[in-house]
């Protein structure tokens, strides 16, 4: 855009005119610029001098070289490991180093507390089952050998038999009572 003031136009005195002169005006965009992305072949394909080629020959490792110090021995006395067992004792000390760190974290005393309790109360529970488990397995055998309840090694106390008239009058005989932890002998629902 440029302005061109006309000769006839009033200037003042800063040097600025009241009358608008003629504008051109040009609505075309400026050309872009073209950028050219396309990289050298020597980016892609490496060309090398002939003094360039002689010392990469001088500092590579052919394979006659290698197979020619194969039976070499060495003087000097390196060390040599076996990674895989140096890293199983590395693995070993690891979590020794971790079952140190739990030990240290001591449970509060109320944890311990309930530990200890907890371990009582199993102790208990077991014993109750295992007494269970004895007057189950008595009254089985009771039941399968039809034992009867009076014998010389019958620890409990015979009551006196009352038709026999021992202990006073007639009475009739009544059935022996079952204990309470037994079942019904049939179903009621």
């Amino acid at each position: 855009m440029t302005m061109d003031p006309t000769p006839d136009t009033k200037s003042e005195e800063r040097g600025r005119t009241k009358e608008v002169g003629i504008m051109k005006v040009s609505l075309r965009e400026q050309s872009e610029e073209r950028i050219d992305n396309e990289r050298p072949e020597s980016y892609y394909f490496a060309k090398y001098s002939d003094k360039e080629k002689k010392q990469f020959e001088e500092c590579c490792v052919t394979y006659n070289d290698i197979f020619s110090q194969l039976y070499i021995v060495d003087s000097q006395p390196w060390k040599c490991l076996d990674l895989n067992k140096y890293n199983a004792k590395v693995e070993i000390e690891l979590n020794k180093q971790k079952e140190k760190k739990k030990k240290k974290n001591r449970p509060g005393k109320k944890k311990r507390d309930v530990k200890v309790a907890c371990r009582q109360r199993k102790l208990e529970r077991a014993k109750l089952k295992k007494l269970e488990e004895d007057e189950k397995k008595k009254q089985l055998k009771k039941q399968k050998y039809q034992k009867k309840s009076f014998g010389k090694y019958n620890n409990t106390k015979r009551k006196p038999n009352t038709l026999r008239g021992e202990g006073g009058g007639a009475k009739k005989r009544q059935p022996p009572q079952q204990s309470q932890q037994s079942k019904p002998k049939y179903r009621t629902e």
